[in-house]
């Protein structure tokens, strides 16, 4: 059955050179086009204003910093988001250096676990009480928009680089990085949330968290921490996923 007209214009990827030589080709989940990608991220920039609202708003209330670290972690969660368009971009020009494209990916792939990170962060609203005047259930949405902003940000870095990863090596690869890099991220979120390590230490103390790494990646506590926020992580993104490509046809 031949589709119409206006439905192959909607999934059609937008091709042709810009002026700086990037062939603009679909950047995302099947069916989305580099802009309606742009789309999502200015969605998630969206949702992210609306947490730093309500971060800005308890601050001028209770006239304390308790929980501004949020809105840091949230700038954190964002990193892997740019790395990303940056590397599926950068995969559009022509000859583009094996170099940089590979420093992009290492980076992207490093400061991924940043944005589920924000997940952790609900344990505070069970472990600390510096919630003055404000009422629990404000707290609550309160880490849960950090939350959400920080799983769907970190989400869509991850389907930019998966489809780059599909359409260069095929399926089996593109399920193999999403695999392995949900598994690193949970272990990762471990290293952060329970022995202080951040991605910056990739950089700065390398020796450091090397020892950390082999130290605790045989251990029954952390394993068990990185299975449960892998489970997690996986599902969630199948859910987010499907839900999208369900919906990708849609006008919205």
């Amino acid at each position: 059955m031949m589709r119409s007209d206006r439905s192959a214009r909607m999934v059609e990827p937008l091709t042709g050179e810009s002026a700086i030589g990037f062939r603009r080709t679909h950047l995302s989940m099947p069916g989305l086009s580099f802009a309606r990608v742009m789309r999502l991220v200015m969605a998630l920039g969206l949702s992210s204003s609306l947490c730093v609202a309500l971060s800005i708003t308890r601050i001028l209330r209770n006239r304390s910093l308790a929980y501004a670290f949020l809105n840091w972690n949230l700038v954190l969660a964002w990193v892997p988001l740019v790395f990303a368009i940056a590397f599926a971009l950068y995969a559009q020009k022509k000859d583009p250096s094996r170099v940089v494209l590979a420093t992009l990916l290492a980076a992207w792939f490093v400061f991924f676990p940043n944005a589920p990170y924000l997940v952790t962060d609900l344990i505070h609203l069970v472990h600390e009480t510096p919630r003055g005047v404000m009422p629990d259930v404000y707290d609550s949405v309160l880490f849960f928009s950090f939350a959400f902003s920080g799983l769907l940000t970190g989400f869509l870095s991850l389907r930019l680089v998966e489809e780059h990863v599909r359409r260069t090596w095929g399926r089996f690869a593109s399920s193999i990085t999403v695999a392995l890099t949900l598994t690193a991220s949970g272990f990762g979120v471990y290293l952060g949330r329970f022995e202080r390590f951040n991605s910056w230490d990739v950089v700065a103390r390398p020796s450091v968290l090397l020892r950390g790494v082999l130290s605790h990646a045989t251990h029954h506590g952390p394993l068990l921490v990185t299975l449960l926020f892998s489970v997690f992580l996986g599902v969630a993104y199948v859910t987010v996923t499907q839900v999208s490509a369900a919906l990708r046809h849609e006008r919205i």
